[in-house]
């Protein structure tokens, strides 16, 4: 029976982990750092899930194609998921459970440098490869580019993408109850430093001296992969800030683009105990050693928020973080986020996902190559196990907002959360 051994229990090693899982004949370990599944880089992002909508529109057919075959994945692998029994009312909708019912909306505030100037109408290339995607991604059950006509307020096109907001804790918790009903193996605390060869055995050595024989060993963690000494020239590691928002800027998930090849604004709407707030980003990013370069990428996002919501903005509490951002572009000039995968030496695989979003492709493609096995992978042996609410990691947007919401500062005339839902502010 082959021992797999999975480094990182973030979203890539969980998914990875648990398919394996599903294989009878395979036992699996998952070393992770922390004491939950889900920590780390995986919790620093926002809760968008995407499906291809952003990257048609940038015409990063390596991204599209990737995100269209992850919705395939999700649906043909991962229905038993979706399937379960929602989380609360009103939280999910015929996506399945994973994910928000509430749409994102790509606002085009200058209509006019986006549409030719023909009689006909005729849209310029990149947004028509946007619209035109739309029967690609519904053969994976999506509903994208559905035009919904003019924005009052941005005089623009604003269109619904599938793209959506996730429910980050439900998927992390359902594929560790699946992983450990199957039969897998999780060690906490426990941080991998370096492997060597002990015969036909892979021998993992653990920072608290320990060490895990194993047949074969995936590594998935960013931060590991990053910190390791592995010659991986084109592997880059940058950091982009996210800001979190209360009371929430607007109620609509909204994705403003000024240029069609660098989204100005994504704004998505995210709650916990019936308390709303708005996380934020944009494309801005530096190296992940640059720090002046990170503090730059911060103000001008500020800058950029504060241009479209000039007086919503000042009445706003908010607080900027850095997720990380791991990938393997194919070169300086553009990013990759199709997922990655490097043998380094015999039985030994590096996997970096690209995005949140493809670990279930990720998944797939590592079960087919370390199982040799391009026919279909199995069905779940079983329901998942109820996960302990403390052992699953919470996004780290929501643990900002609740460190801003309890610090009481919110008393300056701020809208209340019921007055916020019935008026609908659009972006200035």
């Amino acid at each position: 029976m082959p021992k797999i051994a999975v480094i990182g229990a973030g979203i890539a090693g969980l998914a990875t982990a648990e398919m394996l899982q599903r294989y009878s004949s395979n036992t699996v370990v998952l070393v992770e750092s922390t004491q939950q599944f889900g920590a780390g880089a995986s919790m620093d992002q926002h809760g968008w899930f995407h499906a291809g909508s952003l990257y048609s529109l940038q015409g990063n057919h390596l991204s599209v194609q990737a995100a269209v075959d992850n919705l395939k994945i999700i649906t043909n692998h991962y229905r038993p998921f979706l399937d379960l029994p929602e989380a609360g009312p009103a939280t999910t909708g015929n996506k399945g459970r994973w994910f928000s019912n509430r749409p994102i909306h790509y606002v085009f505030p200058d209509a006019n440098a986006l549409i030719a100037a023909h009689s006909e109408g005729f849209l310029q290339p990149e947004l028509h490869n946007f619209l035109s995607l739309a029967p690609t991604i519904a053969t994976a059950e999506a509903d994208l580019g559905r035009l919904r006509g003019l924005d009052r307020e941005l005089g623009g096109l604003k269109v619904v993408g599938f793209d959506s907001p996730m429910h980050t804790h439900l998927m992390l918790s359902d594929l560790a109850g699946s992983f450990l009903a199957q039969g897998g193996e999780v060690q906490f605390s426990c941080r991998y430093i370096g492997h060597r060869r002990n015969g036909d055995q892979i021998e993992l050595l653990l920072a608290d001296g320990r060490s895990l024989s194993v047949d074969k060993l995936i590594i998935t963690s960013g931060s590991e992969i990053a910190r390791s000494q592995l010659q991986l020239g084109n592997l880059s590691v940058r950091k982009s800030p996210i800001m979190v928002i209360i009371p929430p800027l607007c109620p609509d998930n909204q994705v403003v683009v000024e240029d069609a090849r660098n989204p100005s604004l994504s704004h998505i709407v995210h709650s916990y105990d019936d308390k709303l707030y708005s996380v934020v980003s944009g494309g801005y990013t530096a190296d992940a050693k640059d720090e002046a370069g990170q503090m730059a990428a911060a103000k001008a996002l500020r800058d950029t928020v504060a241009r479209y919501f000039p007086s919503r903005f000042r009445e706003c509490e908010a607080q900027v973080f850095f997720g990380t951002k791991v990938d393997m572009p194919v070169d300086k000039s553009s990013r990759n986020y199709s997922p990655a995968i490097v043998e380094i030496e015999k039985d030994v695989l590096i996997a970096v996902p690209g995005k949140f979003s493809f670990a279930f492709l990720l998944a797939r493609e590592l079960s087919v190559r370390v199982m040799s096995d391009h026919s279909s992978i199995p069905a779940p042996r079983c329901s998942p196990i109820g996960m302990d609410p403390l052992l699953i990691a919470r996004p780290r947007h929501e643990a900002v907002a609740r460190a801003l919401y309890g610090a009481g500062s919110m008393s300056r005339g701020a809208h209340s959360q019921n007055q916020l839902l019935k008026e609908m502010y659009y972006v200035r």
